[in-house]
């Protein structure tokens, strides 16, 4: 498990999109088969109830997650007004495929200035910024290609 004790954490999770229906599907918390293809069922067990035909987010999940509306390529982030600074972790999976070089180097920079230092950018598989920016770190995770924020520099005389 990738954080086993959760209760030492600060975790909020905040989805966006540009499209409203999108938002409000997202808020219900509700996903159709096709929506776990390829995940294992004890995944989805763990994370979601049944609910008819449909499986829906527990509880406990649903009360971390935030949606808002959010356009990736209008520069109203990194703001505190949003809740959009110092992120440890952006998803943003198959998206910069819809987007010319141009915006996605200005979405790039955007998410580069949204991530805390260390920070870590997951793209869709068929996404890659070794063409666009030289802001990240790439790195091997599981098969997938992360692009890391470059943490920040140790400072002299710090301890371990």
């Amino acid at each position: 498990m990738l954080l086993p004790s959760r209760a030492q954490w600060n975790i909020t999770l905040r989805g966006t999109d540009i499209n409203e229906q999108a938002l409000v599907r997202a808020r219900s918390g509700s996903y159709g088969e096709w929506s776990f293809r390829g995940v294992p069922k004890d995944v989805r067990a763990r994370y979601f109830e049944p609910e008819g035909r449909r499986f829906r987010l527990k509880p406990w999940i649903r009360d971390m997650v935030e949606f808002e509306y959010l356009n990736l390529v209008e520069e109203s982030y990194p703001s505190a007004m949003t809740d959009t600074c110092a992120m440890d972790l952006i998803l943003c999976r198959n998206v910069l495929i819809y987007f010319s070089d141009g915006m996605i180097r200005k979405v790039v920079s955007l998410f580069h200035q949204v991530l805390a230092p260390g920070g870590y950018l997951f793209l869709g598989h068929a996404e890659s910024l070794s063409r666009i920016t030289d802001l990240f770190s790439s790195i091997r995770f599981h098969g997938a290609m992360v692009y890391q924020k470059p943490p920040l520099p140790e400072s002299p005389g710090a301890e371990p």
